[in-house]
């Protein structure tokens, strides 16, 4: 038995949730009034209005097909063989250390338990020729997290961080592993949710290749710029044990000491940008991630460090399109989004479109069958992993929308942020004109993005369009955004939605794309809206080039 088999409709897969009760609702002149409490976890629910209450059958449990759980493995410490004690004390390694950190080695493995709160949580296996294995369905946590204090140094893997520990500093956090440095996908999964907020400085002190120096980056981004200090190791060494085996305790103290805050924006020399130089001569331009429409990838694809302006007539399938770019990034990507919409509320509405696009159903009842609770459950824990939404009350100001974006960057690692529309924000003129105000508010909005590694769509409603001889009304650009021509000028890229009111094809118009090389060039694609599924379905391919394209006389 499930909750809905006895009525109870609940979108959580644990914890408690509270519902509206099949035995009284209907009957209470407040229906919507959640009066049902329901216990997930305990399969039990009662209603504190009529005082129905019940428990699901224990022996049949409740549907959970994508609920985090994960694996306790068993661990105990054990002892370590003289050839393992070798291989530690090869590399300067204090066996004291090794102890501490509750290390089992073999002649043939070493186990090296993944701890939080004292409890393992998983367990690294290195065994020869430097194969690496976490235990498969067990939490991916940071190596060391229990020893984090006010001052903690952060390397890359297990044996720095007890390289740092030998070196007398305890305070040392290892990551798991460093994705390669051409990675598209670069979401650090280990610190969802974790900001360590007592730590006030981060020495990270990574290794020196690509990956080591990429994985740094990030981690600044996510810990936060304005807490984080970096360290050069010596020519000749990679990591932290390198250090130790070659120069001894004192040299790692000594790099440790003479770490740098990370550079301040405004002041750089050539050579801060000497690794990243390199690498674009090793590796080319990396390109944009697909939207998940193979026919509109030619011509925009989505990219950090950018901002989109989308525009259309009302009704012409803005929203929609931009949630399809959400669905189709976190699906192919894992890309995660911060959703600041006030045009899809309440929020519980704008979650069962998300739901019908994710699942191809319909949410609701009509001449289509619609999708299931357990599907419901499904899409409900997907989200829940992608979106957040950033609803800031009263206060809707572009700063206040930006400081909360901020917290979802540090807190789940968003790659992606949505403003939705900007005609509904509190804008805060300071004895400025709209059009000095749109200047600023859009400057600030693309430093953020190249701050924090975003990809930010903001959606700007057209003014009054006038209808063309045919009685149809225009394709709209930017430039018919209300304030300024700074909405072209200011945007990396610039999409225009158009359909015909009658009609459910979508007319995407890509009017301007900044960096051609790496996100693609103006052109227009038709796609078919689905009004059953709310889906964008590709539909004929239409190229314009910027000779043919009616945005052909705007600069680029």
């Amino acid at each position: 038995m499930t909750f809905a088999d006895y009525g109870i409709l609940i979108a959580v897969t644990d914890g408690e949730t509270k519902t509206i009760c099949p035995q009284c609702s209907h009957t209470r002149t407040k229906k919507t009034d959640r009066c049902l409490s329901v216990n997930v976890d305990e399969g039990m629910w009662n209603c504190h209005h009529c005082g129905w209450s019940g428990a699901l059958n224990k022996t049949n449990n409740i549907h959970k097909p994508v609920a985090k759980v994960f694996t306790r493995p068993a661990y105990e410490a054990g002892d370590i063989s003289e050839k393992a004690t070798k291989f530690f004390t090869d590399r300067k390694i204090n066996m004291d250390v090794v102890r501490r950190n509750r290390i089992t080695a073999t002649d043939s493995k070493i186990l090296m338990p993944y701890i939080e709160g004292g409890v393992v949580k998983n367990i690294k296996t290195r065994l020869p020729g430097k194969d690496f294995r976490l235990v498969g369905g067990a939490e991916i946590i940071p190596y060391g997290i229990d020893d984090a204090d006010e001052t903690t140094v952060w390397v890359e893997g297990e044996l720095d961080k007890l390289a740092i520990e030998s070196s007398g500093i305890t305070a040392c956090i290892a990551s798991p592993s460093a994705p390669p440095a051409d990675a598209k996908n670069y979401n650090l999964s280990y610190l969802d949710r974790r900001t360590f907020p007592d730590v006030e400085k981060f020495i990270l002190a990574g290794d020196m290749d690509a990956p080591g120096r990429r994985l740094m980056k990030e981690l600044s981004r996510r810990l936060g710029v304005e807490r984080c200090w970096m360290v050069e190791w010596p020519e000749g060494c990679k990591d932290a044990n390198d250090v130790l085996k070659k120069y001894g305790a004192d040299k790692i103290n000594e790099c440790l000491a003479m770490a740098t805050p990370t550079p301040v924006e405004g002041l750089y020399s050539p050579n801060d940008y000497a690794v990243e130089v390199a690498e674009l001569y090793a590796r080319g331009l990396v390109k944009g991630i697909s939207t998940g429409f193979e026919t509109l990838d030619p011509h925009f694809t989505l990219m950090g460090n950018q901002w989109t302006v989308v525009t259309g007539a009302p009704g012409s399938g803005k929203s929609q399109l931009i949630d399809a770019f959400i669905l189709q990034t976190a699906q192919k990507h894992d890309w995660k989004w911060g959703v600041c919409s006030m045009e899809n509320q309440p929020t519980e509405l704008h979650l069962t479109k998300l739901i019908e696009s994710h699942n191809g159903m319909p949410f609701f009842n009509g001449p289509s069958r619609r999708l299931s609770v357990e599907d419901m459950q499904i899409s409900m824990a997907w989200l829940q992993e992608h979106i957040s939404f950033i609803l800031p009350g009263d206060n809707l100001s572009v700063d206040n929308i930006l400081k909360l974006a901020v917290v979802e960057v540090k807190r789940n690692g968003i790659n992606g942020l949505v403003i939705d529309p900007w005609n509904e924000l509190d804008h805060q003129y300071q004895g400025e004109s709209e059009t000095q105000y749109i200047s600023k508010a859009l400057s600030k909005i693309r430093r953020f993005a190249r701050k924090y590694n975003l990809h930010i769509f903001i959606v700007a409603h057209p003014t009054k369009l006038r209808k063309d001889d045919n009685g149809k009304y225009p394709v709209p650009t930017p430039y018919d955004i209300s304030g300024s021509a700074h909405w072209y000028n200011k945007a990396d890229n610039a999409i225009s939605c158009w359909r015909d009111i009658q009609s459910t094809t979508v007319d995407v118009h890509v009017q301007k794309v900044r960096f051609q090389k790496q996100v693609g060039t103006p052109g227009m694609v038709s796609f078919n809206y689905n009004v059953i599924t709310g889906r964008y379905e590709q539909n004929t391919f239409k190229s314009l080039d910027n000779k043919t394209a009616p945005w052909a006389d705007y600069d680029n």
